[in-house]
């Protein structure tokens, strides 16, 4: 496993800390720091004096003085696991949403079918995001499907993100709501009522791409939120938020 940059470790740091993302960050942390479990990005910017992170929803990034060349990873936001029990209404898991930056895209993750009330059925994971527009494109990982047993299932584990977050671990224990996924990117599990297990989430994608650029240069993008976790007596975990990267070399 690749070890971080430090000016990414306090960027990805801070944002664990608060929940979101929005923020510049320049100072030096431990170059062994791991974030959430989450795999840390390969190639990344060696000497990268600057880092620019986006929430969810749409932004635009403008270039700084003195960067010829910016890297910009994406992860579109995982899938929410299926809701389980049919004792109140129950639903699948959402999709997550996609992640864009100029002609870069990593679609969300899909949803996990909810465990319905038809005996040892099984249920089907979200289907993993796709990615197009970059140097490196890696789709996300198809959450697992709702393991039916007699008397005990294993609900589906949330899908990881590809260079990004861990999906949420299946639960096997009766009445037990699903996992959320890992930040960035990574698939909620299903809830687990009884002999119906729900279905995780798929990931969302990831994309990386190096552009040369001019100082004063502006880009659109959007950051995708994670999906929920589908509702019923007991919940779906749900998909982690995608982010936007950009690192000035």
């Amino acid at each position: 496993m690749r070890l971080w940059n430090a000016a990414w470790v306090v960027l990805v740091a801070q944002l664990a800390g608060c929940g979101r993302l929005g923020f510049d960050a320049t100072a030096a942390a431990a170059p062994d720091a791991t974030i959430d479990g989450a795999l840390p990005p390969d190639g990344l910017p060696p000497d990268s004096s600057l880092v620019t992170t986006f929430g969810v929803g749409p932004f635009v990034y403008v270039v700084p003085n003195g960067c010829p060349t910016i890297r910009v990873k994406a992860w579109g936001g995982g899938g929410g696991g299926g809701g389980d029990n049919g004792v109140t209404t129950v639903t699948s898991g959402q999709s997550g949403g996609t992640t864009s930056f100029g002609m870069m895209s990593a679609t969300g993750g899909g949803g996990g079918d909810h465990g319905n009330l038809s005996p040892m059925s099984t249920f089907i994971g979200g289907i993993g995001g796709a990615a197009s527009g970059g140097d490196l494109v890696i789709g996300g990982q198809a959450g697992g499907a709702g393991n039916p047993a007699t008397t005990l299932g294993t609900s589906g584990h949330g899908g990881d993100a590809p260079m990004g977050g861990i999906g949420g671990q299946g639960v096997s224990m009766t009445n037990t709501n699903g996992k959320p996924g890992g930040f960035p990117g990574a698939g909620g599990s299903g809830g687990q009522g009884a002999s119906n297990p729900a279905a995780g989430g798929g990931s969302g994608a990831f994309a990386e791409r190096v552009i040369a650029v001019a100082a004063g240069e502006s880009f659109m993008g959007m950051v995708g939120e994670g999906g929920a976790g589908g509702s019923g007596t007991l919940l779906g975990g749900d998909g982690a938020e995608g982010a936007v990267l950009v690192g000035c070399e």
